[in-house]
């Protein structure tokens, strides 16, 4: 992904938190490596991104639930961190390359 961006360029990356969802995590088949918001960090870093924000806890770990899924809920939910602290198990990092 480094070399597809140009300086300065951004790369956001969302999964799900090992960390917070270790019992559910390798229910899809596609979570074959257990992966933290530290861990992508680390990641990017060692691949030349400089990290600009992470946020541990940040989506639910899916919107399947009791509720139906609703754009209104999600609108919600997103303007709440407080609620990302709670039903959060997704991570959020957010990094960009640096200007050479």
């Amino acid at each position: 992904m480094r070399s597809l961006l140009v300086p300065g360029g951004r790369i956001a990356v969302l999964g799900p938190n090992f960390r917070y969802c270790m019992r559910r995590y390798f229910d899809c088949a596609d979570h074959t490596l257990a992966l933290t918001h530290k861990s992508v960090e680390e990641h990017l870093y060692a691949a030349g991104f400089e990290i600009d924000s992470v946020v541990a806890r940040f989506l639910p770990f899916s919107f399947a639930g009791r509720l139906p899924t609703s754009s209104l809920l999600v609108r919600v939910y997103l303007r709440f961190p407080l609620a990302w602290r709670v039903l959060g198990k997704q991570f959020l990092v957010i990094g960009h390359a640096p200007n050479e």
